[in-house]
């Protein structure tokens, strides 16, 4: 049965009220909505809720409001009596009248020791019919109180964030003052001006060190072998070392003879020595 219960609506915008005009239930119900729901409205449909004609009286009232399609919740409510007196809420056509609405039903029959089949059904019980009414409508007094509490909390959240906003806005005002600008604008310009000077340098640097290669390369050349073949010398080279003396060569040795335009395999006949 648990499984088959049905919330009751937060902000029931129309109450429907199942019980006897004359009742004391009808009052203290109306008593409760209007002291903690007053936006909510209310239709009554009223029924007899003792006797032989109860059952069939309260089934007609509850199909009554359920038709109406306007209707988000509704208090079936008597007050208290003997078992007798409340015998018409364990009938079992009433019991199928409130298990078939379309909308939720809180029934509060009796006192809260008295159990009926009305009361097992409905979708919520409550012990009195004033407990009834507070079940189903919440408390504006609360709510107003939440409300203030959540606007309180925005409102400070808020200008916090203006003033976060405002200093931001502030420091970009001071950032971008034209003074500020100007100093900005003179230090890059400084910056710029070494630049250029550090890189002028530089290249000054790199053609000191161009000319001095260049010279050194001259130099190399001057004195390398190349120059020596040239001007039309010959060098003679043997297991890949230059033959400097008559000494490193015998009588049948192999060497090369390096030209200007090319090498020479020669081999020696005889050596002599100055």
């Amino acid at each position: 049965m648990t499984a088959l219960k049905r919330r009751l609506p937060r902000f029931a915008r129309r109450i429907g009220r199942v019980t006897s005009e004359a009742g004391a239930a009808l009052h203290d119900v109306l008593d409760v909505l209007g002291r903690r729901y007053p936006l909510a409205g209310v239709v009554l449909s009223p029924t007899i809720v003792q006797g032989e004609d109860a059952p069939e009286s309260l089934s007609d009232a509850i199909q009554r409001l359920d038709a109406r399609g306007d209707v988000d919740v509704i208090i079936l409510a008597r007050g208290g009596g003997s078992a007798g007196d409340l015998w018409a809420f364990n009938d079992q056509g009433l019991a199928r009248a409130i298990a078939a609405t379309r909308v939720p039903v809180v029934a509060a029959v009796g006192h809260e020791t008295d159990v009926t089949i009305a009361g097992l059904v409905a979708d919520v019980r409550a012990p009195t019919p004033s407990a009834a009414a507070e079940m189903a409508v919440p408390d504006v007094a609360e709510l107003q109180r939440r409300i203030a509490s959540h606007r309180s909390v925005l409102t400070g959240g808020m200008a916090a964030r203006l003033r976060d906003s405002r200093q931001r806005l502030d420091a970009s005002g001071t950032a971008f003052s034209p003074a500020t600008v100007a100093v900005r604008v003179s230090g890059a310009r400084h910056r710029l001006h070494a630049a250029r000077a550090g890189l002028l340098a530089s290249a000054q640097g790199l053609r000191r060190h161009r000319q001095t290669l260049e010279a050194s390369r001259a130099r190399l050349e001057a004195l390398g072998p190349l120059a020596t073949l040239r001007r039309g010398f010959a060098v003679a080279v043997r297991g890949g070392r230059v033959v400097a003396s008559a000494a490193g060569l015998a009588a049948g040795d192999s060497f090369l003879m390096l030209l200007q335009d090319g090498d020479v395999e020669c081999r020696v006949l005889r050596t002599r020595r100055r």
